[in-house]
C-alpha cells in the first residue's frame, strides 16, 4: 500500500490504529473549561522529534514568574498544560544507515499526527494556533519532502523544520522560562574558587544547557552572573540516544560487548565537537527524555516533581553501571523507567556522562521543558491580548 492510498482517519475507527496512537485517545479526555478559560488564548505544539511525536496543548497562566517552593532558582510554569500526550513512533529507525525515514515509522507517525489534529480540534486549537516543529530526523532525511506531503495529505497541516541552532535556542528559551538562570550561576559560583594555580586548568563560570533528543544532542554555554540567561556559545552534537543506540547494535549488544567501543566512541566524538571551551561552567540544566528517565529512577518522583532535581555526575555514572548490565527485559521493570525508554536510555547516559565529564560539570539539574516549551511560550505570547 502506498501513502498516497492510506484510508483518512475514521474517529470510531480506533482497532486499525497502532497501539501507540490508541493510547493517546484512551488518555485523553473531554476538554473541561473553567470560568477564566478562553478557547483564543490556547495554543498547542506537535513536536516530531527522532523516537517520538509529543502533542501539548496550553493556555496562558499569565506569564508570571513565581519561585517554586522548596527549589531555589526553579520558577513555576507561565503557562497551563492542558493537553500533554506523546506516541513512540521511532521516526529515526535506521536512518543512521540509510539516510532515509523508516517507511512503517512514517505511517505510523502520519496516524499520530492526524489524530492529534483531531485531540487539538476538540480542545478548541485549529488553525494557526496548533504548530508543527520537527527537529534532526526529518531536518537530516532524503525523504523529508516525501513525510511532510504525507502529512499535509492526511492532517492539513504544514511541518516546519527546526535548523539544529534554533533547536537549541527553544531550548534554551524554555530552560530560561523555568529557571532563574543568574541566580543559579551566582550561587553555584559562591560555592567554588576559580582554579588559580597556574596548572592550565580552567576557571569556572556560566552555565551549560544539554537538550538531549533521539537523533541529535544541543550544548548551550551560557554568561556569568548577570548574564547567564544569555546564550554564549551553541554546540549542535549530530548523536542522540537513538542513533547511537542503532549504529553499536541494538539494545541489547550496546549494552553487552559493544559497549565499551560505543562509550570510547562517544567519549572521542564530543571531544572533538565541544571544543575551545574557555571555562568550566557551574552546573548543567538537562532536558529531554533521557534526562527526566534518569531524575524519576534516582528522585522516586515522577511527571513534573523532576523539574528541577539536582543530581550529580555520580548518579550519572552508578545509574549507567547498574542499567547496563541489565537484560532489556529487566530494565523495562525499573522504578521510573518507561518501558519505551528502556532500549534507549543506556545510550542517551552515555552521551550526557561524556558531555557533562567534557565540560568539567559535576552536577545537574532536570527539567521538564524543551523545544516544544520554547515555541510554545512564543505562541502564547502572541495569542495573548495587547494591554496597556
Amino acid at each position: 500500500m502506498s501513502f498516497g492510498d492510506l484510508p483518512h482517519l475514521d474517529p470510531a475507527g480506533e482497532s486499525a490504529l497502532p497501539e501507540s496512537i490508541q493510547r493517546i485517545r484512551s488518555a485523553v479526555g473531554v476538554a473541561v473549561m473553567t470560568e477564566t478559560s478562553r478557547y483564543d488564548e490556547r495554543v498547542g505544539v506537535i513536536d516530531i522529534g527522532s523516537n517520538s511525536v509529543r502533542l501539548v496543548i496550553a493556555e496562558a497562566n499569565g506569564l508570571n514568574r513565581a519561585t517554586v517552593q522548596g527549589k531555589p532558582g526553579v520558577w513555576s510554569s507561565p503557562y497551563r498544560v492542558i493537553v500533554d500526550e506523546k506516541a513512540t513512533t521511532r521516526l529515526a529507525t535506521g536512518m543512521d544507515i540509510t539516510g532515509r525515514l523508516d517507511a512503517r515509522a512514517m505511517e505510523q507517525s502520519a496516524y499520530a499526527i492526524a489524530d492529534m489534529r483531531a485531540v487539538s480540534q476538540r480542545h478548541g486549537v485549529a488553525g494557526e494556533q496548533l504548530l508543527v516543529v520537527a527537529t534532526c530526523a526529518v531536518r537530516e532525511a532524503k525523504n523529508r519532502e516525501e513525510f511532510c506531503e504525507l502529512i499535509r495529505r492526511w492532517s492539513g497541516l504544514r511541518v516546519r523544520i527546526v535548523s539544529a541552532k534554533r533547536e537549541a535556542k527553544l531550548a534554551f528559551r524554555s530552560v530560561a522560562s523555568g529557571f532563574d538562570l543568574p541566580e543559579i550561576e551566582t550561587a553555584g559560583a559562591t560555592a567554588k574558587q576559580p582554579a588559580t594555580d597556574g596548572k592550565g586548568e580552567l576557571k569556572h563560570g556560566g552555565l551549560a544547557v544539554i537538550d538531549l533528543g533521539g537523533g541529535s544532542t544541543e550544548v548551550i554555554l551560557t554568561g556569568r552572573g548577570k548574564k547567564a540567561d544569555k546564550i554564549k556559545r551553541i554546540f549542535a552534537l549530530p548523536i542522540g540516544a537513538v542513533r547511537i543506540t542503532e549504529r553499536f547494535g541494538g539494545p541489547e549488544a550496546s549494552t553487552g560487548g559493544q559497549f565499551a567501543a560505543m562509550k570510547d566512541w562517544t567519549k572521542r566524538f564530543v571531544v572533538r565537537r565541544v571544543w575551545e571551551v574557555d571555562r568550566r561552567p557551574l552546573l548543567m540544566i538537562g532536558t529531554g527524555g533521557t534526562v527526566t528517565a534518569l531524575a524519576s529512577m534516582v528522585s522516586g518522583k515522577s511527571g513534573s516533581a523532576v523539574h528541577g532535581q539536582r543530581l550529580s555526575i555520580i548518579d550519572v555514572r552508578a545509574t549507567l553501571s547498574d542499567l547496563r548490565v541489565m537484560s532489556l527485559a529487566d530494565r523495562q521493570h525499573v522504578p521510573g523507567l518507561s518501558k519505551d525508554r528502556a532500549d534507549l536510555v543506556v545510550g542517551g547516559l552515555i552521551i550526557l556522562e561524556a558531555v557533562m565529564a567534557r565540560l568539567g560539570c559535576r552536577e545537574l539539574i532536570a527539567s521538564t521543558g524543551g523545544i516544544r516549551d520554547g515555541v510554545l511560550l512564543g505562541a502564547i505570547e502572541r495569542a495573548l491580548p495587547a494591554t496597556d
